[in-house]
This record gives structure tokens, sequence and C-alpha cells, in this order.
């Protein structure tokens, strides 16, 4: 059988867009990706925040590294 048109909610699609449908991931990647996508935002927000402290605290390691070493 070769499929030339599909239904799709009661509207005719075509045969690439019957393709197009098969083509797609399954809806729990689809969800997954789209949590991801909304999610990042925060935690590159976060990750940014808790390097703060972190670069401070490797500047001022490095002062007493050089302090020790003069």
């Amino acid at each position: 059988l070769q499929p030339k048109v599909g239904v799709l909610s009661g509207r005719l699609i075509s045969l690439d867009e019957v393709k197009q449908l098969a083509e797609l991931p399954d809806r729990d990647t689809l969800l997954a990706r789209a949590l991801a996508a909304m999610n990042a935002p925060a935690t590159n927000f976060v990750r940014t925040l808790a390097e703060i402290p972190g670069s401070f605290v490797r500047v001022i390691d490095a002062i007493r590294r050089n302090k020790e070493a003069a």
C-alpha cells in the first residue's frame, strides 16, 4: 500500500505532512525536550550565581599563594 493522503483531526493532510508526522519523536521525548528548554534559563542563572563566590575564592587563593611564594 502506498498512502496518498492522510486525515488528522478531520482534516486531509498531504503525503509530505504524513511523512513529517511519522518522523516526529514520541510524546515523552517531545515533552522532555520542552521541559529542558523551559528549565535551561533558570539552571544557567543559578550556575552563574554560584560562580560568583567561586571566582572570589579562587582570586583570594591566588593572592595567598603569591604572598606565600614571595
